[in-house]
C-alpha cells in the first residue's frame, strides 16, 4: 500500500471541501414566526424612538414669538386704519344703497313707462279705426224716380236702380242682388233676409266719392189679377237685395236694400208737378236687418279671388 504524502493529502482534503462546500453551506429557509396581535400593534407603533435633542435650544418643538409692545405711533396709525376702512365701509354701504334705489326708481320709470306706450297703442290702433271709419267708402243703393214703374200695357214692370259712393274714399263694386216679392198685407217678412231666390249680377265699377253706376230691374208679376192688388194696396210688394263692394283699405262690406212698394206715395193730389216727377213710390222697409252696412265675414260673396 503506497502512503501518501501530507502535501497529498492536504491537496485532497482542500478539493473534497471545496467540492462539498455548496452542500454543506445550503440552510433550510427560515420558518415564520407567529406573533401575538399586541405585539404587532407594539411592533407598528414603534416608529422611531424620541430624539433626545427634541426641545432643546438647537432643535425646539416650537417657535413661540413674543411680539414687543406697540408704541403710541403705532397704536395711533392702527386706529386710523380702522376707523378708514370703517368709513369707506359705510360710504360702500350708502354706494350700494343708492346704486339699489335707483334701480328700483328706474324699474318704477320703466312700468310707469310701460303701461303709458301700452295705452298710446291702444290710442293709436282705436284712432287708426276710426279714422278708417271717417275716411272709408260708404256704398248704398237707391232707386231712380218715380222707383217702381208699371207698364200699362202688359204686367211687367221695372225699377231703376242707383249704386252711389257716398264716403271720402274710392270703392269698388263687384255684387249687386235683388229679389222681389208679393206677400199679404198681415205677413211680415222673416227676420233675417232670404237672398236666396234673388237675381245675383255681376257689377264692376270703380267708383270715386259722390260717384254712381246705373243698374235696371226689369221682371212680371204673376199675373193682371197680382198686378192690381198691388196697384190698390191690397198686398204688399217688397224689394230687398244687396250690394257688395270692397273700400279702398281692402276691406269688404255688404250693404243692404229693403224698399217697399207704397199706393199713397204714387197720389198726384199729394204733389206739385215738379215733386210728383221727383217722387219715390218704393218707402223703407219696416222689418230690421234688411237696411244696413256691415263688413262681410270671411267667405261671404263672390269677389274673394
Amino acid at each position: 500500500m503506497m502512503l501518501l504524502r501530507p502535501s497529498w493529502m492536504l491537496i485532497l482534503f482542500a478539493t473534497f471541501f471545496v467540492l462539498n462546500t455548496p452542500i454543506l453551506g445550503r440552510s433550510e429557509p427560515p420558518k415564520p414566526t407567529t406573533r401575538a396581535p399586541a405585539q404587532e400593534l407594539a411592533t407598528s407603533t414603534q416608529i422611531a424612538e424620541p430624539n433626545p435633542t427634541w426641545g432643546s435650544q438647537d432643535n425646539p418643538l416650537f417657535v413661540r414669538t413674543i411680539s414687543s409692545p406697540k408704541t403710541e405711533a403705532e397704536i395711533a396709525q392702527i386706529e386710523e386704519e380702522k376707523n378708514e376702512k370703517l368709513s369707506l365701509d359705510r360710504r360702500m354701504v350708502w354706494f350700494t344703497g343708492g346704486l339699489a334705489f335707483v334701480a328700483v326708481l328706474q324699474l318704477v320709470v320703466l312700468g310707469i313707462q310701460s303701461r303709458i306706450l301700452h295705452q298710446q297703442s291702444q290710442y293709436n290702433r282705436m284712432s287708426e279705426r276710426n279714422q278708417r271709419i271717417i275716411e272709408r267708402a260708404y256704398v248704398k243703393m237707391s232707386q231712380w224716380p218715380p222707383g217702381l214703374n208699371f207698364n200699362e200695357s202688359d204686367q211687367s214692370y221695372f225699377v231703376r236702380f242707383r249704386i252711389e259712393n257716398c264716403g271720402h274714399t274710392p270703392a269698388r263694386i263687384t255684387t249687386r242682388c235683388i229679389n222681389v216679392q208679393c206677400i199679404n198685407n198681415d205677413q211680415s217678412l222673416p227676420l233675417q233676409p232670404d237672398y236666396s231666390a234673388g237675381v245675383i249680377d255681376t257689377v264692376e265699377a270703380f267708383l270715386l266719392p259722390n260717384e254712381h253706376v246705373g243698374n235696371t230691374l226689369s221682371a212680371l208679376f204673376p199675373g193682371e189679377q197680382a198686378k192690381q192688388m198691388v196697384r190698390a194696396g191690397k198686398s204688399r210688394m217688397v224689394i230687398f237685395g244687396y250690394v257688395d263692394y270692397i273700400d279702398q283699405f281692402g276691406q269688404r262690406h255688404r250693404a243692404g236694400y229693403g224698399r217697399e212698394y207704397s199706393v199713397i206715395l204714387d197720389e198726384r193730389d199729394r204733389y206739385t208737378t215738379e215733386d210728383f216727377l221727383r217722387r219715390s213710390n218704393l218707402a223703407f222697409i219696416q222689418e230690421p236687418n234688411y237696411n244696413y252696412d256691415r263688413e262681410r265675414q270671411l267667405g261671404e260673396g263672390d269677389d274673394w279671388g
